[in-house]
């Protein structure tokens, strides 16, 4: 029997599939099997992996979806552990072997999974929200549902190893789910056990059309797919576990405030202000700190900035969140100019660490105006020295992320 069962679901995915197969077979854990599911494609796949039909496992279905090829894979699957990999991505060669030896380390933990990183359609690498590298934890053991029900972290599916036998207490991958199958399988598996992190970019991850990503998770039908699973995951708490029922109005808060940031960013303001009104009903401590919320309106703009290389970019989003706030979220309105002195703080540090005085100046200066009584003495060091001259202070502490915006 193999120890670990590779499986790859594809659909007219011919352009890709040859590289996500050598991948796995230059894996540097090689007790494994490779089971290919076929979900109707019409090109030539077939014939492409014809060479290969003594080292795969190759399976045809007229199309019905990735979750039921995955399902089938899961079980026609003979190893210990169950890996996947979509068709147009690929590993990188020590994935198994990583997470195969933490995995017979850590007999209690039912996944393995990693970071991951980002690649366009040819294969060059690009950054989404801010980075290259997708997924967050830290490396070891831990339970991790507490975390799991406010946002998939995990990100791709291609970086996960699980015990086979834990799949097989969930209902696998849900057909009726379009987006987020991935994320409803891990919170059922996080309720049987805890999952370990590998911290390496052990996946690839393509993003054909890096920006559809953002359009889709912000549209209304993303966001009712994810109340699907969340309301199947609180249903489906374990009698011992029904303590857990108290995340449910911050885990649906969470949903709909990053649908709101989602489509502030894309400019669309009324669908923003209004999934800002449901996080509010849903969870209502939302709106009671107001310098925690500004600060992260604050970095999330900063986060556009860089991605987009225009600062004015980032602040554009920054006014519009707080231009656009509903009635349920007016107390949040007065840290507008937290908000805004927030971004063009981060926005100072980020050029003096880069050498650029003038630019650093600049920032320092539009920061302070926003709001002189909240002005760091850091902001204040990095500003004189921009004024007079000086080495850069290489251990300063930064407020929020830094980048390459200008």
């Amino acid at each position: 029997m193999p120890r670990v069962s590779a499986i790859i679901p594809t659909y007219n995915c011919a352009e890709y599939i040859v590289e996500a197969i050598e991948s796995i077979l230059a894996q540097t854990y090689q007790d494994l099997e490779i089971i290919v599911i076929d979900d109707g494609s019409t090109d030539n796949t077939r014939q492409l992996l014809a060479p290969y039909q003594d080292r795969i496992i190759y399976l045809y279905q007229e199309n019905q979806g990735e979750s039921v090829a995955r399902n089938r894979g899961i079980r026609l699957a003979r190893g210990e552990y169950v890996a996947f990999l979509d068709a147009d991505d690929w590993w990188v060669p020590t994935k198994l072997e990583r997470q195969v030896a933490i995995l017979d380390a850590q007999p209690a933990a039912v996944l393995a999974y990693s970071y991951s990183f980002a690649v366009d359609r040819d294969g060059k690498p690009v950054e989404f929200r801010g980075s290259n590298r997708l997924g967050q934890g830290e490396a070891g053991l831990f339970s991790v549902f507490e975390r799991l029900v406010f946002t998939n972290f995990i990100a791709n599916v291609n970086t996960v190893t699980v015990r086979r036998s834990a799949l097989w207490q969930t209902n696998l991958f849900d057909p009726a789910i379009r987006w987020g199958e991935d994320w409803d399988l891990w919170l059922q598996l996080a309720l049987k056990g805890p999952f370990v992190f590998v911290p390496e970019s052990l996946a690839c991850y393509r993003m054909r059309k890096p920006s559809r990503r953002l359009q889709i998770e912000a549209s209304d039908e993303f966001v009712r797919q994810s109340e699907t699973i969340l309301r199947k995951t609180f249903a489906a708490l374990p009698e011992d576990q029904t303590d857990l029922l108290r995340l449910q109005p911050q885990a649906f808060g969470a949903l709909y405030h990053r649908s709101a940031m989602y489509n502030f960013e894309l400019a669309n303001v009324d669908r923003g202000a209004h999934y800002v009104e449901q996080a509010v009903q849903a969870d209502p401590d939302l709106v009671k700190d107001g310098s925690t919320f500004a600060r992260h309106i604050a970095d999330e703009g900063f986060r556009i900035a860089h991605e987009k290389g225009d600062l004015n970019e980032g602040v554009a989003f920054v006014r519009r969140v707080f231009d656009h706030l509903p009635p349920e979220a007016a107390n949040l309105r007065v840290y507008r100019a937290d908000a805004l002195s927030g971004i063009y703080a981060t926005a100072a540090f980020s050029q003096f660490e880069q050498g650029n005085r003038r630019a650093t100046l600049q920032h320092v200066i539009r920061s302070i105006r926003y709001h002189p009584s909240g002005t760091r003495r850091g902001l204040l060091s990095i500003g004189a020295q921009a004024l007079i001259g000086g080495k850069p202070w290489a251990r300063l502490r930064r407020p929020h992320r830094t980048g390459n915006a200008t």
